[in-house]
């Protein structure tokens, strides 16, 4: 084989070392038997198809490359208590470039596999271009095959263990590795009563403008209460709307309840269109994608004449953005104040961004897995402050 180039360095020790552990259980065998002979042949065999259709392969194909690859370093730490391999499963990489219109698929190859903690970023172009100014990195829990498949079912989500924050190229050594670092968490649970409370406290009382085709009016927020339903959250804004500038209504003030259905999920979803595999996803480092679902429940309490339509649909659509935006916010907010409790930390690790691996929301509760990742050694080199008795 060809001398190792700098960016292959890392793999080619992953592949030395597994291929000295193969030589190691081979001699092993002849003193063998039993039970412990069997558990020696199926680690041999799962070395043998590490070897020949990941690191062997990876290895050629880094070398054959190189100078088309920035390298990466993949570090996955099991924090579930639970499933120890969780940690070593298959895992697909992605880049993205950041601009001031979003983030949108790097290199030619968008999505590339992880072969033991080494990963190849394609740089872009021809190969012979820097890492884009601004970029992010999503750590996706599969296999090819896997992210295949969910191509083409519509209701499958792929797990994603990191979606970074946007990271400047100049944060990063000039001749790699980039290196990502992800702590896989336990599964958490959070009430309907705590989500209640997160939304109360939220919708402050406030009044501001509303046109509603021509007409102007005055909203006037007095409170709010929340639910949980199946895959989301049921928002009820309370008010009133007034229209102080329109001589035909007068003094009229009508309060008002409206009803506002949202669907919370995962943000990373494989696109259902173009030529698979293909991952679409909304900014980075937003942790939970929230959307409208179903049409609002409007109760109004007053009789607006031939302007009730007008001033429903108006009222619809204002607290519909009001909700989706309220709850994009107490997500991004109490979220990593949650984990970090659940951790028995006052706050989350500078430089740390939560991921949410799986989740689930019936009317009684929320259950999902917590991923925290970073860039560099902020998870490794963690040390968590003294713990006060509880």
């Amino acid at each position: 084989m060809a001398p190792v180039p700098a960016p292959c360095s890392a793999l080619a020790d992953e592949t030395a070392a597994l291929e000295a552990e193969e030589r190691s259980l081979r001699a092993a065998l002849a003193n063998l038997s039993g039970f412990a002979a069997w558990a020696t042949l199926g680690r041999l065999s799962r070395i043998h198809d590490d070897l020949d259709n990941k690191f062997r392969p990876a290895l050629r194909d880094c070398i054959e490359f190189a100078d088309r690859y920035f390298p990466g370093e993949l570090l996955v730490m099991d924090a579930t208590g639970v499933d120890p391999t969780a940690a070593t499963g298959d895992r697909m990489i992605q880049l993205w470039e950041v601009t001031s219109s979003g983030a949108t698929v790097s290199g030619r190859h968008p999505v590339v596999w992880a072969t033991g903690t080494w990963f190849p970023i394609q740089r872009p172009g021809d190969g012979s271009m820097p890492l884009p100014q601004q970029f992010g990195i999503t750590v996706l829990s599969t296999d090819a095959a896997g992210l295949l498949a969910a191509a083409f079912d519509a209701t499958a989500d792929v797990p994603c263990d990191f979606r970074s924050a946007p990271i400047s190229s100049t944060a990063v050594p000039s001749d790699g590795p980039l290196r990502v670092e992800v702590a896989l968490g336990p599964q958490l649970r959070l009430t309907a009563d705590q989500v209640a409370a997160w939304v109360i406290d939220a919708f402050t009382p406030h009044s501001q403008p509303l046109s509603a085709g021509g007409v102007d009016a005055v909203v006037s927020i007095t409170g709010a209460s929340a639910s949980l339903i199946n895959g989301g959250i049921r928002g009820t804004v309370f008010g009133s709307v007034s229209f102080p500038g329109t001589p035909l209504l007068g003094a009229l003030t009508v309060p008002f309840s409206i009803a506002v259905g949202a669907s919370v999920r995962v943000p990373v979803a494989v696109a259902r269109g173009g030529p698979p595999p293909n991952v679409s996803t909304p900014p980075l480092g937003q942790i939970l994608e929230v959307a409208p679902l179903g049409p609002p429940d409007i109760q109004l309490t007053g009789d607006l004449g031939p302007l009730a339509t007008l001033v429903s649909n108006a009222l619809a659509a204002f607290v519909t953005d009001l909700v989706m935006t309220q709850l994009r916010q107490i997500m991004q907010r109490e979220l990593p104040q949650a984990v970090a409790r659940a951790l028995a930390l006052p706050a989350l690790p500078p430089g740390v961004t939560l991921t949410i691996r799986q989740l689930s929301i019936n009317p009684w509760e929320i259950l999902f897995q917590p991923t925290l990742g970073s860039f560099g050694t902020a998870l490794s080199s963690f040390t968590p402050p003294p713990i006060p008795p509880g």
